[in-house]
């Protein structure tokens, strides 16, 4: 069966690079406007999916717990806090956004057989995160951090509520 691969990406000149370069290298590759459509669970599936805000990484949570693709996180940052954050919230792999074509295709056929490619850094990151919990926080918008600060603090929801302005009709 074919693998099935998508792109997705806020920018359109680099979305169409990664997928010339897909295609280039044999892959049948889609940009479709809504992932989870795309995707049935039943099929082989791959996402490239880039994590610039906190709606995309919400969006990486839903694709995983789904089961609907296996999903290949691209980055501004592949530092190993960001790299394992990505994998810890679902993603098979995860690339930079300024990574060689060679490097693109490789990491989409490991995560085709199976596999990730992990830089060494990120092992250690994984192996000490029981110790390191990587902050959940780190992609939230800075109202919504907020928000959680306070709500471990012991605030209520109505709490919050009064304090961002909001009412009951």
């Amino acid at each position: 069966m074919a693998v099935r691969v998508a792109v997705s990406d806020p920018l359109p000149r680099f979305r169409r690079g990664i997928i010339q370069t897909l295609r280039d290298a044999g892959y049948e590759v889609d940009s479709p406007p809504d992932l989870m459509a795309w995707a049935p669970a039943s099929a082989r599936s791959v996402v490239f999916l880039t994590l610039s805000s906190g709606a995309e990484w919400a969006l990486l949570r839903q694709i995983h717990q789904a089961g609907r693709a296996s999903t290949i996180a691209v980055v501004n940052d592949l530092s190993a806090t960001t790299y394992a954050r990505a994998l810890q919230e679902g993603a098979g792999a995860a690339i930079e956004r300024a990574a060689e074509p060679e490097a693109l295709i490789a990491v989409l056929e490991a995560v085709v057989r199976g596999y990730a490619l992990l830089p060494i850094e990120v092992v250690r990151v994984l192996t000490t995160m029981a110790r390191t919990p990587i902050p959940v926080t780190a992609g939230l918008p800075d109202r919504e951090r907020d928000w959680l600060r306070r709500l471990a603090a012991g605030a209520t929801v109505r709490d919050l509520a009064e304090h961002a302005g909001y009412s009951e009709p």
